[in-house]
């Protein structure tokens, strides 16, 4: 497992902090409309990247993909409290996704990956660890949660 100290949440960080080059598929579970997905497709020769998120997020995804990037991505309506369907990719991709949960339901997202996974994949986050409740201003705690 690696760390990186500090916020670790520009796509900078993210991309310093994995060998995407190294994977061929990527899944982007709750990737929103691709933004993190286009920038690790761009900053790689060959990979390629599965953008997931409920269906009513990936119908307004599909129309800023540029033509170069097009053949690399693909978005799929997921709801990640179901099995994965995406056999046997490179990676499992979570931004920012995990801390939203309690620890049953982050579980329940995580172990849903387990028919999906081959040997030798890898589960990526890029998350937060939330501070204790009422240990920061209430307006960033508010932001964070």
């Amino acid at each position: 497992m690696q760390t990186r100290k500090g916020m670790g949440n520009s796509h900078a960080d993210l991309l310093s902090g994995f060998d995407w080059n190294s994977v061929d598929t990527v899944v982007d579970i709750g990737g929103g409309h691709g933004t993190t997905s286009m920038d690790i497709v761009k900053n790689t020769v060959s990979t390629r990247c599965v953008v997931q998120d409920l269906p009513n997020v990936i119908e307004g995804a599909k129309e800023p993909v540029s033509p170069e990037l097009d053949n690399r991505i693909s978005f799929m309506g997921h709801d990640f409290f179901m099995e994965q369907p995406v056999k046997e990719a490179d990676v499992y991709f979570f931004r920012w996704i995990l801390h939203d949960w309690s620890d049953d339901r982050a579980s329940l997202i995580l172990r849903n990956l387990i028919p999906a996974l081959k040997s030798g994949a890898n589960i990526v986050l890029q998350e937060m660890i939330m501070p204790e409740p009422g240990t920061m201003p209430f307006f960033h705690e508010k932001n964070l949660r």
